[in-house]
């Protein structure tokens, strides 16, 4: 009914057009506290969040490029119904608006840092999550996954992540131990990936570390005594000096400018390049690549040897000690710090330099056939680890232990401390420093004759190793070779049997001897019914094998003779037959013979 009335000024297209408008309007408005109330530690808020969200992209009230990063951020949450639906919502924008998620991955992975210290509220804060039973994965893993369709793609979010740690940047010490924990634990499929991110590490060290040890070499004073020259290329001025004093710590140390805060934050990117090194050392033992391999390897090439499949290594970990132990520190006060924490600085500082002059690869050397012989690391991974641990502690908040146990301070806060223990000292009749001071202490076997009388040494036997003669038991000790003597038991009482050896005139026991009754003559023997029947039946068995013998003995006599008559005659015959043979063969032999007078 209204609408008639209305139908003749008003137009139905327009009015759909004005209130969607306005409902983008609103949403715009709100849109900034909506995102960014997904910081929370809550996680009722933070799913209410996302569903906003949702609602906001299915309707297309406003750009998706403004959401990304928070969708990254999202997928990162420890809460599966929400990092799951974050996931989702990146693979439909990936879809439909490819490049919206490059745009904006480090900001993504900025408020993800962000959003992890909000959750886990500690000093240390990892780039990974464990599960029982299975490899670390990387709170950023899906989102490589996404993105890593083409190599050019997957090449461009490693590049931009290992960026954060060039000195220009700026990046906290706890921003890249995140990166770096994702970093060792994206889930790469082919060689092809962790080859490339040693490649560009190796780059990336070589070009920072140098970079770091010139800016802290340029924040130090000039000694006393330098030259001034005029570089004719530049036209800058140049100070010239002996370069050995910046290997001595004394000589850095005195030359410490008032202003610390340029050496500190360089030693905080020296710690960068550190990580990068033993995240170099970790991909090598997680993915089995060898020297040979990362120096045979070209980014440009493109063969099929790259693109196999990766075989991962269960118990390998990246575990860069001193970081972890440097973030468990409270921060230094530059303005405060005492002697010993200006030399800590100093320390971290040569040691970064030796560090670098250690990896600066020499030329290559070529074998016979033109090949590059590979070199052997310089710096264990080991050495990496413990690299850049701190050694002292600071304790500007001049704290100190009550007598309950609690912990205070002049500021009138209360609160955890490290508490410093007392400085190593040696006895007065030693000198040296307690740094260098290393004792070798030898065991020797004295004589018991030669121990003073009044020591109060217990009397040894002279033959120690030796069974005592009055019989008492014991055991032979495995570690000196001595008789210990065992103590008797108070429940039982044992008495040993003295046998006296040495005395001849002891006759042993003798056995008596065997009498055997003789019965004067042969017994005679004794006749049985059942045997005499046993020998009778012996008897007629043997008369009647005797008669059947006998018999066929006489038939066997009989053929014998017939058999030799018949025997005789035919040798008879053969006999003539040879005869005649013979006689032939002696006329043949006849006509044959030759005579020669």
């Amino acid at each position: 009914k209204n609408w008639k009335e209305l139908a003749e000024r008003e137009n139905l297209k327009e009015m759909g057009d004005v209130s969607s408008g306005m409902a983008s309007t609103i949403i715009q408005i709100f849109l900034k506290a909506v995102l960014e109330s997904f910081i929370h530690d809550s996680v009722n808020v933070r799913f209410t969040a996302l569903k906003v969200i949702q609602l906001i992209l299915s309707q297309g009230l406003v750009h998706p490029v403004q959401i990304v990063p928070y969708l990254i951020c999202m997928s990162t949450d420890s809460e599966q119904r929400v990092s799951h639906t974050a996931d989702k919502e990146l693979q439909d924008i990936e879809k439909k608006y490819p490049g919206f998620i490059h745009m904006k991955l480090m900001q993504g992975i900025r408020l993800s840092y962000k959003l992890q210290l909000v959750l886990t509220k500690s000093l240390v804060l990892r780039g990974f999550r464990e599960t029982k039973g299975e490899i670390p994965a990387a709170l950023n893993g899906f989102l490589y996954s996404c993105l890593r369709s083409t190599k050019a793609q997957r090449r461009a979010i490693l590049v931009n992540l290992l960026r954060q740690f060039d000195v220009a940047t700026n990046t906290t010490l706890s921003m890249m131990l995140y990166l770096a924990d994702n970093l060792a634990y994206i889930p790469y499929t082919v060689i092809d990936e962790p080859l490339f991110l040693i490649n560009k590490i190796d780059l990336m060290v070589s070009v920072i570390g140098p970079n770091i040890l010139l800016n802290i070499k340029k924040a130090l004073q000039l000694p006393e005594h330098f030259e001034t020259r005029q570089n004719p290329d530049t036209g800058e001025t140049e100070y010239v000096y002996d370069e050995d004093l910046d290997d001595d710590a004394d000589s850095v140390f005195n030359r410490l400018p008032e202003n610390l805060e340029p050496i500190q934050r360089n030693l905080i990117s020296s710690q960068g390049c550190i990580l990068l090194l033993i995240l170099r050392e970790h991909l090598k033992e997680f993915y089995g690549i060898n020297e040979t391999k990362i120096t045979g390897y070209n980014p440009s090439e493109a063969q099929k040897i790259y693109e196999r499949a990766v075989n991962r290594r269960g118990n390998a970990r990246f575990n860069p000690k001193a970081t972890i132990e440097i973030l468990k520190q409270q921060e230094v006060d530059l303005n405060n710090m005492d002697e010993e924490g200006k030399m800590d600085l100093v320390k971290k500082y040569l040691g970064f330099k030796e560090l670098v002059n250690k990896i600066d690869k020499d030329e290559d050397e070529y074998d016979d056939d033109g090949n590059i012989i590979p070199q052997a690391p310089a710096v264990s991974a080991k050495e990496l680890q413990n690299m850049g641990m701190p050694v002292h502690r600071p304790n500007h908040l001049n704290n100190h232990i009550t007598t309950n146990g609690s912990t205070q301070n002049h500021h009138g806060g209360g609160g955890p401390m490290v508490v410093q223990p007392p400085p190593p000292t040696l006895p007065p009749h030693i000198q040296g420093k307690p740094e260098q001071y290393n004792p070798v202490i030898r065991l020797q076997n004295l004589p018991a004759s030669s121990l003073p009388s009044g020591s109060g040494a217990v009397p040894v036997s002279t033959a120690p190793h030796e069974a005592p003669d009055d019989g008492a038991g014991g055991y032979l000790d495995p570690e000196t070779g001595d008789w210990v003597p065992e103590k008797p038991s108070k429940k039982q009482t044992v008495t040993p049997i003295k046998l006296n050896v040495k005395d001849k005139s002891q006759e042993s026991s003798r056995v008596p001897s065997l009498k055997i009754k003789d019965m004067g003559g042969p017994r005679e023997a004794q006749n049985h019914a059942f045997f005499a029947e046993l020998d009778r039946n012996d008897r007629e068995r043997a008369e009647r094998r005797n008669n059947t013998s006998s018999g066929r003995a006489n038939t066997r006599s009989s053929n014998s003779s017939a058999r030799s008559s018949a025997k005789k005659k035919k040798k008879h015959k053969h006999k003539k037959k040879y005869r005649s043979e013979s006689e032939e063969s002696s006329e043949q032999s006849d006509s044959d013979v030759e005579y020669i007078d």
